[in-house]
């Protein structure tokens, strides 16, 4: 596997730990019903369509941070990926 490829499982990996969580979250705050489907809240409804409007820029302080947490672990593997491409270049040669 090349170091690409390996970026890209990292980040796919990221990616569906993210929407695990997320839907751990949703079910955690919704209602199953006898027949298996899923309600969620009216008010989380209501904030979530709010938030899906808005830009980043107009978010509050608080959901900011929540997305900044995200956009840390993503550039914690990239940040990684890159040590790695500069390390496996070698040490320069000085011509």
């Amino acid at each position: 596997m090349t170091i690409d490829d390996e970026l890209r499982q990292a980040l796919a990996e990221l990616e569906h730990d993210r929407w695990s969580r997320w839907m751990r979250f949703q079910f955690s705050v919704g209602t199953i019903e006898d027949d298996g489907t899923w309600r969620m809240p009216a008010a989380l409804v209501e904030r979530w369509r709010r938030q899906m409007a808005m830009h980043y820029a107009d978010l509050t302080e608080i959901e900011q941070k929540s997305d900044l947490a995200e956009a840390d672990r993503s550039l914690e593997i990239i940040k990684g990926y890159l040590l790695r491409r500069v390390l496996s270049q070698g040490e320069p040669s000085g011509e």
